[in-house]
């Protein structure tokens, strides 16, 4: 969800709203790929949305977006804060400054 301000100005909102978008919500569970991952410190479960070149991950009771980033093989989602990449059955799940967490799908 992105979060827009309203400034003073009329001008400065117009400005704005060009950065403002609305993100749409993801479809039914017969749109993704659903991989559950052990990892180092417990489970994983990774929703990859292809079309929308979104991810949902899922640890901890917690679900986190990530939008897909260019990788040089393998995949690449993130939300700057959080970060999978992987090739294979191998997935890397990168938490703020936090060494990587190694996770293995099932």
């Amino acid at each position: 969800m992105t979060r827009c301000f309203k400034p003073m100005s009329g001008v400065v909102i117009a400005w704005l709203m060009v950065g403002c978008t609305h993100i749409p919500p993801l479809p039914d569970s017969q749109h993704y790929h659903e991989v559950l991952y052990q990892c180092e410190r417990g489970s994983a479960m990774v929703h990859f949305y292809l079309q929308q070149s979104r991810a949902l991950l899922i640890r901890d009771n917690h679900t986190i977006e990530l939008r897909q980033e260019p990788a040089a093989s393998g995949f690449r989602y993130s939300n700057v804060k959080v970060t999978i990449r992987g090739k294979g059955d191998r997935m890397s799940l990168e938490i703020g400054r936090m060494m990587p967490i190694a996770c293995e799908a099932e």
